[in-house]
């Protein structure tokens, strides 16, 4: 892997034939850097960048706060090894990692967010990834809402309701989730709160937000939060599995 500059960003052009022989096999990433400092900022970047130096790839920096780049990992089987190797090498480094589909059958993107901190409980993200049934929690004091969810997921996951925070908080690292979907307006409790909970236990938690009010306002601070994607109420079928598609976690052994 090399690092872009103005000097040798033609080399760019060299890795496009490989990238269309094994899309499978390479990852677009979107590196996520907490500081302001450009000295910092590049000092985390060469270190990412050493972790990966036998690999094909290249990274560019954007901004002192974003990295791009695409990287030829092969075929993944943990997710959550990169996580601690990136920490591994990164010292007081908390790395969040998130990666996603971007074909069924191509390119994946991994988004890596590095802020100061060590992550709190990593493991259950290689559990996530070892475990034979996926599991959905829904969170939401509607039970028309979770009836309607769960009857979308439960031939195809394991599917855990939760009429309120607390309940489902107190029972989150056993369930461990692969997916949770969580209602905005919860009651005494407001959903944004319950994702700052959740990704400070379990920092690559994939959040789905569901709301009625789905104002472009509400869609970001969801995202803002830490939230995977936006579902508007009521929650349709193909939007639902849309997303299931992009958890890396979740077994899509099963046809929709």
């Amino acid at each position: 892997m090399i690092l872009i500059n103005q000097d040798n960003k033609n080399q760019i052009l060299s890795f496009l034939p490989l990238i269309r022989d094994n899309p499978d096999q390479w990852h677009v990433i979107n590196l996520k850097l907490d500081t302001d400092s450009e000295e910092e900022a590049r000092s985390v970047v060469v270190k990412f960048v050493e972790e990966y130096t036998d690999n094909n790839g290249f990274a560019y920096i954007e901004s002192n706060q974003k990295v791009i780049g695409v990287i030829h990992l092969g075929i993944v089987e943990s997710y959550s090894s990169i996580q601690k190797n990136i920490e591994r090498k990164i010292d007081d480094k908390r790395c969040i990692v998130r990666a996603q589909k971007m074909t069924k059958n191509g390119l994946k993107q991994i988004e890596i967010k590095i802020t100061k901190g060590k992550s709190k409980n990593s493991d259950l993200f290689g559990m996530r990834e070892n475990r034979a049934r996926s599991v959905v929690a829904v969170v939401d004091d509607d039970m028309f809402i979770r009836k309607t969810v769960s009857s979308f997921l439960n031939s195809v996951s394991e599917v855990h309701e939760f009429e309120d925070a607390p309940s489902f908080l107190e029972q989150y690292a056993k369930v461990n989730p692969d997916i949770v979907i969580l209602d905005i307006h919860l009651p005494k409790t407001n959903g944004l709160d319950v994702i700052d909970q959740v990704v400070d236990e379990d920092s690559n938690a994939f959040i789905l937000i569901s709301s009625a009010d789905s104002t472009a306002e509400n869609v970001q601070k969801a995202i803002n939060n830490g939230a995977a994607g936006f579902l508007a109420k009521p929650v349709h079928k193909k939007r639902l599995m849309d997303y299931t598609q992009k958890c890396l976690t979740f077994s899509d052994s099963a046809a929709f």
